[in-house]
């Protein structure tokens, strides 16, 4: 077996834990998670795996960045 099919073979399988890592910890809970909590406030029935949790979590997120960016860059 040639070094670059073992290279490449390991390869593959550390950009697989990569974005299983950034898809289940970025997505579900940062994202997911604080929108279904925004969601929550507002109404009893928010469903965590639903579009508006997710909508809802990226433009919370969106508010954060451009929060501190503009608190970084004009302090």
């Amino acid at each position: 077996m040639p070094l670059g099919e073992i290279s490449s073979a390991v390869g593959a399988g550390v950009w697989r834990v990569v974005h299983s890592f950034v898809q289940q910890i970025l997505i579900e809970l940062l994202v997911r998670g604080s929108g279904y909590l925004i969601c929550r406030l507002g109404t009893k029935k928010a469903d965590p795996d639903g579009a508006s949790a997710l909508v809802v979590g990226l433009l919370f997120w969106c508010c954060i960045i451009a929060a501190v960016w503009k608190w970084v860059v004009h302090a």
